[in-house]
């Protein structure tokens, strides 16, 4: 036997009695109405199902109406027609007693069919209390419709006469369980979703805590974090709280979730912004300990000006001096009101511009006031030299030996020993110019010595025990500043044909810079500087071997012959060069192996306090596979830029070792 749905039993019930209502003249007592297939349902109806149902059941009715017989044709021209109208004896529609019948009819068919009502909402509620156990968040609609839907139930189950249930619309309520059986599925993606956001919520909160944390420091700091940042923090991490409290999509759709990507891309961008921004105490700190030291250069760069003789005038540069310390203050002083402002980025741009780009131009002044000390320290050691020299040749004089040569040396080394002492008193002090002559000084005074040794054929007093006449030279003083001669145009070469000395050092090979088999230097008219090969330069930080070497220019090259002992992939170090002054990237050095590139690098990335820079190791490249037996290592400075490639050393190891810091 097929089972009846309670969906159908309601359909019927509820149709039956609206044909009885509609007038149909058949006995209530005997009327019934038969199941058709259209008003079988599983489930609460549509509106388009209960329509297809309705259709259907009206013609079932009217298949069930009695056949009518028909009169047969009567001449009614002899008939007393009466007048139109109904008969007074025939009632048209159902009597109340009828119509009584036909709604206790209807209440007893809800009756029946409010079991399955019941049924399905009661299936969909606990659904419901099901979702909100899981963490779920319900939305008011829902809940409204639930509750309305249990407010028809309860009506028709309480309903006692036909008038309570005239109201309940059973239309109404299949649209309700439709809806609400939309939303369970609609519900159970966003529970989905919402696991795969608090998973994601987890590694989320972890990158913005830290964040956080670091914002909440340089507010202590008293650093003052820019708007868009700390707006678009707040946003991430409202959304992450909504998530992690079961927020509904619909919630978390007001909170900007759709927009996380946008947001997280904000955050990252302003991350350097807050990184540059962190550094700032520390930035701060380094800017006033230079601040503290030329304050205190100040000071003995005034009793440096006050031991000069009147000859040497420096007190203007002293007054350059201090003028550029007190400037340089005052741009820290906005750099600092600007970081409390949030204008940090304002700041950063202002200190590396008119204070680090200044620095050089205020140290400029000290170089020349003890250039000028160091030069003093010549004259004196020029008078005393010239007066030694002309008593060694009226000596010689006396001895009856010729000394027209000699004079002659002695005459150029006085006339050019005069030039310098007028250069010096000039002003601007020319730096270059001076060293030239004084480069052509020292030869003057060799050929002097050696011109009066030869004529004395014998040793001079100079050259027994203490020399009476001393070399004039550059004192350390001045040489810490200016830098030194150029020997050559082109360094000459060394014979190629003996490898250079190469220290082991652990697993390693350790080449000095200065132990390099060929050079290329351009000439010095071509050359920002003088300096080469620096041998013993007291101005520089400590260094390996006995000095390091100096490519001013780009394409200038050192190339060193390395001799393998044992096949295998070496990894490269090189010990270079870097200061305060400079910024990163302008000594960039290039380096072949055997004719083939290996690699561009920059100096070491190493934070400098020192006024002389500072040397350090640092691995560059991936490394190189050599095999045993004499290999060729090229270095060359990339391009003429405002900082020289400094080298003092290179490393190639098979091992994890690092080399040792001087």
């Amino acid at each position: 036997m097929r089972k009846t749905s309670i969906y159908a039993l309601v359909v019927a019930g509820l149709f039956s009695s609206a044909v009885l209502m509609a007038g149909a003249q058949v006995s209530a007592a005997t009327y019934s109405v038969a199941i058709v297939a259209e008003c079988e349902f599983a489930a609460p109806p549509t509106s388009a199902q209960f329509v297809a149902c309705q259709q259907a059941m009206q013609n079932s009715a009217a298949s069930q109406q009695p056949s009518v017989v028909q009169p047969s044709a009567v001449d009614d021209s002899a008939l007393d027609i009466p007048a139109m109208g109904p008969p007074s004896d025939i009632q048209m529609g159902p009597s109340e007693e009828q119509m009584a019948k036909i709604n206790m009819m209807k209440l007893k068919g809800m009756k029946r069919g409010v079991k399955g009502m019941e049924m399905g909402l009661s299936k969909i509620e606990a659904q419901y209390v099901k979702l909100e156990k899981s963490g779920v968040n319900v939305v008011q609609t829902y809940k409204d419709k639930l509750a309305e839907a249990r407010s028809m139930v309860n009506a028709i189950k309480d309903a006692t006469e036909p008038e309570q249930i005239e109201n309940i619309d059973t239309d109404n309520f299949s649209d309700l369980l439709d809806e609400l059986g939309n939303g369970i599925g609609e519900m159970k993606q966003q529970v989905e979703m919402l696991k795969g956001l608090k998973r994601a919520a987890k590694s989320m909160k972890s990158g913005v805590s830290m964040f956080d944390k670091q914002i909440a420091k340089m507010v202590k700091q008293g650093i003052q974090v820019p708007d868009d940042i700390a707006e678009n923090l707040k946003s991430v991490k409202d959304i992450i709280a909504g998530i992690e409290s079961n927020k509904s999509w619909e919630e978390l759709q007001a909170l900007g979730i759709e927009n996380i990507d946008e947001l997280f891309d904000k955050l990252d961008d302003g991350r350097e912004r807050v990184i540059m921004l962190s550094r700032w105490p520390m930035a701060q700190k380094q800017i006033d300990k230079q601040l503290a030291v030329m304050g205190k250069l100040s000071g003995k760069l005034s009793v440096i000006a006050g031991k000069l003789n009147g000859d040497i005038d420096v007190s203007g540069y002293v007054t350059k001096f201090n003028d550029g310390v007190m400037e340089l203050k005052q741009v820290r002083d906005n750099a600092v009101d600007k970081i409390k402002s949030g204008a940090g980025m304002e700041a950063f741009d202002e200190l590396e511009g008119s204070f680090f780009g200044k620095l050089d131009e205020v140290y400029e002044n000290q170089r020349i006031i003890e250039t000028m000390a160091g030069m003093n320290k010549f004259a004196t050691e020029y008078k005393k030299g010239l007066v030694l020299a002309k008593k060694q040749i009226a000596q010689l004089v006396k001895k009856k030996v010729k000394t027209k040569d000699a004079q002659l040396f002695l005459d150029q080394f006085k006339a050019k020993g005069d030039i310098i002492m007028g250069m010096i008193k000039q002003k601007p002090l020319d730096e270059a110019a001076i060293m030239g002559a004084v480069d052509e000084f020292e030869n003057l005074r060799t050929n002097l010595v050696d011109k009066i040794s030869a004529l004395a054929g014998e040793k001079m007093p100079w050259e027994q025990g203490k020399p009476e006449l001393l070399e004039v030279k550059i004192p350390k003083e001045l040489d810490q500043f200016v830098t030194k001669k150029v020997e050559k145009e082109q360094k000459e070469q060394k014979p190629t044909d003996v490898l250079p000395k190469q220290t082991v050092l652990g697993q390693g090979i350790l080449i000095e810079a200065e132990d390099e088999m060929k050079s290329y230097i351009l000439p010095a008219s071509k050359r920002p500087a003088v300096n080469m090969e620096e041998i013993n330069p007291s101005w520089r930080p400590p260094y390996s071997g006995t000095g390091d070497w100096y490519l001013a220019a780009g394409g200038e090259w050192l190339e060193y012959k390395i001799d393998i002992s044992v096949d295998g992939a070496y990894q490269f170090w090189i010990r270079d060069y870097v200061d305060k002054y400079q910024p990163k990237g302008v000594r960039r050095v290039v380096i072949t192996f055997d004719g083939s590139s290996y690699g561009t690098f920059s100096e070491v990335d190493k934070v400098t306090t020192s006024a002389k820079g500072d040397f350090g190791w640092h691995k560059v490249g991936t490394g190189i596979t050599l095999t045993k037996g004499t290999h060729v290592m090229k270095a060359m400075k990339e391009d003429t830029t405002s900082g020289a490639v400094i080298l003092d050393a290179f490393y190639l190891t098979v091992g994890v070792e690092v080399p040792a810091e001087k």
